[in-house]
C-alpha cells in the first residue's frame, strides 16, 4: 500500500501533468507569440511588424535617415533573437513532453516542475525582449511621429471598421496606444 504522502504527490504529478499538456496542446498562440487568449492578432504586436510599418511610413513620419537605420537594424537583430527565442521555446515544450510521457512512472516531480518553470521563463524572457525593443523604437521616435503615428494608425482602424460594418469606442486604437505608451479610450 503506499503511503498518503507518495499518493498525494503521485495525485499532484498527475494534475500538474494534465493542466500543462492540455496548455501546452492547445492550439492557441499565446500572449507572448503577439496573440490574445482567442488567438487574435489585435491587442499585442511583434515589433518587427511594427517597426516595418514605421519605415513604411518613413516620408509621412519624417524619419531621418539615422533613424530609419537603427529603426532597421533594431528591425533585423529582434527577428533574429526572437528566432533563438522561439527554438529555446519549442525545446523546452519537447523536454516538457519528455519528461510527462517517459515510460518510467517513478520520475521525481521536481524535474518536471524545474522544466515547466523553464518554459514559462523563455517564454517570459521572450515577451520582455518584445517589450523592450518597442521601448527602444518609441525612444527613437519623437513626440510628433508618435502622435502622426498614432494618427495615421486610429484613422486606418477606422476605415476597416468602418468597410466591415463594426464600431470600437476607441477606434480600434486599443493596441497602437498601449504600444506608444498613450492611454487607451477606456483608460482616458
Amino acid at each position: 500500500m503506499k503511503s498518503k504522502t507518495a499518493r498525494a504527490a503521485a495525485f499532484f504529478t498527475l494534475a500538474l501533468a494534465l493542466a500543462v499538456t492540455g496548455n501546452l496542446l492547445s492550439d492557441a498562440k499565446s500572449w507572448a507569440d503577439g496573440h490574445d487568449q482567442e488567438g487574435h492578432g489585435h491587442g499585442r504586436r511583434d515589433p518587427g511588424k511594427f517597426i516595418w510599418h514605421v519605415l513604411k511610413a518613413k516620408e509621412a513620419l519624417d524619419l531621418s535617415e539615422e533613424q530609419a537605420t537603427k529603426l532597421r537594424t533594431l528591425g533585423l537583430t529582434f527577428k533574429k533573437d526572437r528566432v533563438k527565442r522561439d527554438a529555446d521555446v519549442e525545446l523546452a515544450k519537447i523536454d516538457v513532453h519528455q519528461l510527462l510521457y517517459q515510460q518510467d512512472q517513478q520520475k521525481d516531480s521536481g524535474d518536471v516542475e524545474s522544466t515547466i518553470r523553464k518554459l514559462y521563463a523563455l517564454k517570459a524572457d521572450r515577451r520582455i525582449a518584445s517589450f523592450k525593443t518597442f521601448q527602444e523604437v518609441r525612444g527613437l521616435l519623437t513626440p510628433e511621429q508618435l502622435k502622426k503615428l498614432r494618427d495615421m494608425h486610429g484613422q486606418k482602424q477606422c476605415s476597416l471598421h468602418q468597410k466591415r460594418g463594426e464600431s470600437h469606442g476607441d477606434n480600434g486604437q486599443h493596441g497602437e496606444r498601449a504600444m506608444l505608451g498613450q492611454p487607451t479610450a477606456a483608460q482616458q
